[in-house]
């Protein structure tokens, strides 16, 4: 799944997955923060270390096992692609 998410604010925003739009269910929580370091580049996000008060429980673990440099487009800056793993076995 990909999409763009519109209307974040500075600070903690907390986004949710749902079967439906009327579910009370979640799939799915992600939990976006201001940036940590601003001046951080792609290559430098693999060796970040997420605060554990940031994670939905302390004992939880993640992983950035790549992050690749993505160009300007006409809808969004210039980003990184983030991948990684939650809790990985």
């Amino acid at each position: 799944m990909t999409g763009t998410v519109s209307g974040l604010i500075p600070g903690v925003n907390i986004i949710e997955v749902s079967p439906s739009k009327r579910s009370e269910r979640v799939f799915a929580r992600l939990t976006v923060s201001t940036a940590i370091f601003p001046g951080l580049g792609c290559a430098g996000l693999t060796s970040l270390t997420i605060p554990p008060e940031l994670l939905p429980e302390p004992t939880d673990v993640v992983q950035i096992t790549s992050a690749t440099l993505a160009a300007e487009t006409s809808t969004l800056p210039e980003h990184c692609i983030v991948q990684g793993k939650i809790n990985p076995a």
